[in-house]
């Protein structure tokens, strides 16, 4: 299905949450943020541009200087603008050099302003060392959760696979169907898998992580493993605008020593007049005056 461009910056929330239990302790996450899609107008090229503000950790602006240092450095990242193909599957990152040179002057000034020490600018170095080349930085989206489910183009009937990256433990890929849903405003699909393939050292990765020896009675292979993933994506009716995609992944052992589950959520929350500028500096709000219109 051809998405089409439109003519103002659609504004999103978007909240993600995380709770992974290891043998006897139960870890959770939220983060939440303000996201803005812009189409750059080009003759040729489909282009949208990202914005990303507002960001929460468990409900708060993180206090560790570290997380915040971290969580400064990524929003540093947006603008981020990527060419994508008709049907909005992730293509190039076209301004990548351009977007790489502002990242570092946004950084060095973060830190000379705000943080003081050899430790600051060490934390900087390794998260531009990640994204340092452009394929390092498609590398690096393709593990976000956000980006998975942003470009998993599940929009017509049929078998579709997913990539999705568990933190610290690897890839694994979901195949499965999508099945049409429709409601009396929006239509869309419902995409469901089943897992079908992780990395070779995923399991290695996760006996290591929960202490059990190889051999023990609780040590997991990949075929103690079960996993699901459920994707749905709405669209209005009227113009096409998505309105809501969301994924839940669940991840979990028969001896139930370890159990994952992953939701994020991306939902419209309206537009704004403004223009997202790539690889400038950009802050919008979402204002009760701007139009509820494409």
């Amino acid at each position: 299905m051809e998405v089409k461009d439109w003519k103002h910056t659609r504004l999103y929330k978007v909240n993600h949450t995380v709770e992974v239990k290891e043998r006897s302790t139960l870890l959770k996450s939220e983060t939440t943020y303000d996201l803005g899609i812009h189409c750059s107008t080009h003759p040729e090229l489909k282009r949208r541009i990202f914005s990303k503000e507002n960001l929460r950790l468990n409900g708060a602006w993180p206090k560790d200087p570290t997380v915040r240092l971290y969580a400064q450095l990524e929003l540093a990242t947006y603008p981020l603008e990527i060419e994508v193909d008709e049907e909005e599957n992730f293509l190039t990152l076209p301004t990548y050099r351009l977007w790489l040179t502002h990242w570092k002057k946004k950084a060095d000034a973060l830190i000379s302003e705000q943080y003081h020490g050899d430790f600051a600018e060490s934390l900087k170095e390794n998260f531009l060392v990640t994204m340092d080349t452009e394929e390092k930085l498609k590398q690096k989206l393709q593990q976000e959760a956000f980006w998975n489910l942003f470009f998993l183009n599940c929009n017509e009937e049929g078998t579709h696979r997913l990539r999705w990256n568990f933190l610290k433990l690897g890839n694994a890929i979901f195949s499965g169907n999508s099945k049409e849903e429709s409601a009396k405003e929006t239509y869309g699909f419902r995409f469901q898998g089943q897992l079908e393939e992780i990395d070779e050292d995923f399991t290695k990765d996760l006996n290591e992580k929960l202490k059990f020896p190889w051999l023990s009675k609780n040590y997991i292979h990949a075929i103690d493993l079960q996993s699901e993933c459920n994707v749905l994506s709405l669209r209005e009716k009227e113009n096409g605008r998505l309105e809501h995609k969301s994924a839940e992944i669940i991840l979990k052992s028969k001896n139930n020593q370890y159990f994952y589950n992953e939701k994020i959520k991306m939902i419209h929350q309206g537009i704004s007049l403004r223009k997202i500028e790539p690889s400038h500096a950009f802050t919008f709000f979402l204002s009760e005056k701007e139009e509820e219109t494409n």
